[in-house]
């Protein structure tokens, strides 16, 4: 309310212009002002820090077609996106086999090479709609580990990866492949500690995205401690 802003969704192909209905309380600040701030206490000197909000703006819609001036002047511009099946590879369709990549003597097909003597921990994202945006409805829910039967895993169990422990329960699901760790959700450990402390901050090999959703851990034997306060 405090700020201009440019507003879009998953759900449609619309931009809608956000005008400032009122002057920020207090010492109140936008965003970007804040990103900045702490980028100058970082030492950090990208240019990208000093760039103005709203040029950035404009260099985004530049592929959408979409002038800033025009968006102001109508509030709501339909994204000009041309055809949403057509896609930048020889035959205008989707490669699972890429001609590209191979001409660059690059693997055509992604390659896993999965971890040895490690299990791969997992979260998903399940539409169970028990909770709201920031907090679960029904109280916080306990720490399953889903696991393959085969895998011998059962009752309480510690994960650890970068020296950090967690304790969760063990629970054995066929649907679960061997090696793998399932959570739905990313809930808090039976000491009430985040599992996703485990994740590794480098970024993933596949596209430079953050690896908020995965970790490699090995199953670590709990201590009598632990296992007394499950």
């Amino acid at each position: 309310l405090e700020k201009e802003d440019v507003i879009y969704s998953y759900w449609h192909n619309l931009l809608v212009y956000n005008g400032a209905v009122a002057e920020p309380p207090g010492d109140a600040r936008p965003e970007h002002w804040v990103v900045r701030e702490i980028g100058k206490a970082l030492g950090l000197e990208s240019p990208l820090l000093a760039e103005d909000p709203w040029d950035a703006v404009r260099i985004a819609l530049r592929p959408a077609g979409i002038d800033l001036e025009e968006l102001k002047a109508r509030k709501v511009v339909a994204l000009r996106r041309g055809n949403p099946l057509e896609f930048k590879t020889p035959t205008g369709k989707i490669e699972f086999y890429s001609k590209a990549a191979e001409g660059l003597g690059l693997p055509p097909l992604p390659k896993y090479v999965g971890p040895k003597g490690r299990w791969v921990l997992t979260f998903t994202s399940e539409p169970l709609h028990t909770n709201s945006q920031f907090s679960e409805e029904y109280g916080p829910p306990e720490p399953v580990a889903y696991v393959n039967p085969a895998s011998g895993l059962d009752g309480v169990i510690c994960l650890e990866a970068k020296g950090v422990r967690v304790r969760v329960r063990a629970v054995a699901d066929a649907a679960v492949p061997p090696g793998v760790i399932l959570m739905r959700g990313i809930p808090k450990s039976l000491d009430g500690v985040p599992v996703n402390a485990l994740t590794e901050g480098a970024p993933n090999p596949y596209g430079g995205t953050p690896r908020v959703n995965y970790s490699v851990v090995e199953v670590a034997t709990c201590k009598t401690e632990d296992s007394e306060r499950a």
